[in-house]
């Protein structure tokens, strides 16, 4: 193969041997990112799960923050009327 050849090649695959090296370089940087966002991702869903077992130390349940439902049913039993805000 002559260099004419080869820069006719060149010319038509892109920017070469340069090219397909950058190409290459930044292919590899996008999966190492991937890879990083992946074990990060990985890490904080472990990290939240770790904080949903944490005792507070005192009883949440009956609050008005509570997920459950109960906490309009408790103060109404408390009460004796429907709770309000105002």
């Amino acid at each position: 193969m002559n260099l004419n050849e080869a820069l006719k090649e060149a010319g038509r695959s892109g920017a070469g041997v340069r090219g397909n090296r950058l190409r290459a370089a930044l292919v590899v940087a996008e999966v190492a990112f991937a890879v990083a966002l992946m074990v990060s991702a990985g890490l904080l869903a472990s990290s939240l799960r770790a904080l949903n077992q944490v005792r507070l130390g005192y009883d949440t349940r009956g609050t008005v923050g509570d997920a459950g439902g109960s906490a309009g049913r408790t103060l109404r039993e408390k009460s004796g009327r429907s709770p309000s805000l105002f």
